[in-house]
């Protein structure tokens, strides 16, 4: 889940209906984990559910999960309010905060910002346990490289040191 707080319009919704939700979608998918999970309150009530697989998660996935979510959340007393709830992936742009994320992206563009706000942005070429590396994208106004020319190094960042990374196109 992602940290930090949250806009006024999300409520936090009960450990008990959180913990509920995450082993429906276990039993459901095993392979899926969940990266967001926020109930939005306003003229229409939003329960979002942010799901993905190492693989990249399908539409037949998420309406399978949100079939076996909604059928369960149907008899719990605390959700007796009309809400909508929207399963999805979590798209370009989302923060990566998982290892397997990254792992998964490897080959994508990625923007990364560091705990001190410098941002950097490159090629996610490496995940280790630690952290990343990152290639320097490739600037289209510059003449290309010679032979002698000596290669680009590449960026690492640890885990520790960012603050956000998100996938771009």
């Amino acid at each position: 889940m992602r940290g930090g707080l949250l806009p006024y319009f999300f409520i936090m919704l009960s450990e008990t209906i959180r913990e509920l939700i995450l082993r429906t979608i276990e039993a459901a998918l095993p392979e899926a984990y969940v990266l967001d999970l926020n109930l939005r309150r306003g003229k229409q009530n939003v329960l979002i559910i942010k799901a993905d697989t190492d693989q990249g998660i399908t539409l037949d996935q998420c309406a399978d999960i949100s079939r076996k979510v909604g059928y369960v959340l149907e008899t719990e007393p605390e959700m007796d309010f009309p809400y909508v709830l929207e399963v999805s992936s979590p798209g370009v742009g989302f923060p990566l905060t998982l290892h397997r994320q990254y792992v998964k992206n490897i080959g994508r563009n990625l923007k990364v910002t560091r705990n001190d706000l410098t941002q950097v942005s490159g090629v996610l070429t490496a995940v280790g346990e630690g952290g990343i590396q990152l290639s320097p994208l490739a600037d289209p106004g510059k003449k290309p490289k010679k032979a002698s020319e000596p290669e680009e190094t590449l960026v690492s960042v640890t885990f520790a040191d960012i603050r956000e990374a998100v996938v771009f196109i």
